[in-house]
């Protein structure tokens, strides 16, 4: 394929290394992305890659810095139709249908601290930091007016959210050993539902905010 050699010509030899990306990672998962995949399937030469993205890593955190602001977008709209001071579990039940149907996004998200924030360069995690920190001040503002809270406090929650999607993720995704363990009745305290024990936890931490605010 011809190098691309202008501006506009980059920007979509590099929309399409992305949408490759994406499609093999939800094909098979992001174990199963390469650079020689990824330049196969978007029909380029496999050092053409290397031109936009040092590293597997580098090109998958890209892939979910989109996804985030897709996911910020969405949360934005669904918030800013809330009136001030909706019930926390209004504000929580917004945020996490965001998430429904989002498995990429998600699965992603699992591995951003473990394994694609652990090789990528300084001005490649630079900028996903700070693309991150800005759609999480924006929301905050909108989430702030829903929710009765602080921006500060909203900046916070989502913050804390990311943490709780990573954590739940792993606990309720258990190996299919694990899971013939919590089909025996003796283990039904142990059951976690990723969605809906989300949306109490990202409630109850709502609530607490308004008791800071008011002590």
């Amino acid at each position: 394929m011809e190098r691309a050699r202008s501006p506009e010509a980059k920007v979509r030899r590099r929309e399409a290394i992305l949408a490759a990306a994406s499609h093999l990672v939800q094909e098979g998962g992001f174990e199963q992305v390469t650079m020689l995949r990824v330049a196969r399937a978007a029909g380029i030469a496999k050092g053409t890659t290397y031109l936009y993205f040092r590293t597997k890593e580098e090109l998958l955190l890209a892939l979910l810095s989109d996804e985030y602001d897709s996911w910020f977008e969405v949360v934005r709209a669904g918030l800013a139709q809330l009136p001030p001071h909706s019930a926390p579990e209004v504000v929580a039940g917004t945020l996490v249908q965001g998430l429904r149907g989002r498995k990429r996004f998600l699965a992603l998200m699992e591995k951003l601290h473990v394994v694609f924030e652990q090789n990528v360069a300084h001005d490649a995690a630079l900028a996903f930091k700070a693309q991150l920190r800005d759609q999480i001040l924006q929301t905050a503002q909108t989430l702030a007016v829903a929710a009765g809270t602080s921006p500060d406090e909203a900046a916070r929650l989502l913050l804390r959210m990311h943490a709780l999607v990573v954590g739940l993720r792993q606990m309720t995704r258990p190996s299919p050993a694990v899971l013939r363990v919590l089909e025996r009745d003796d283990m039904a305290p142990m059951r976690l539902e990723f969605l809906s024990e989300l949306a109490a936890v990202l409630a109850d931490l709502i609530r607490a905010a308004h008791a800071r605010a008011a002590a």
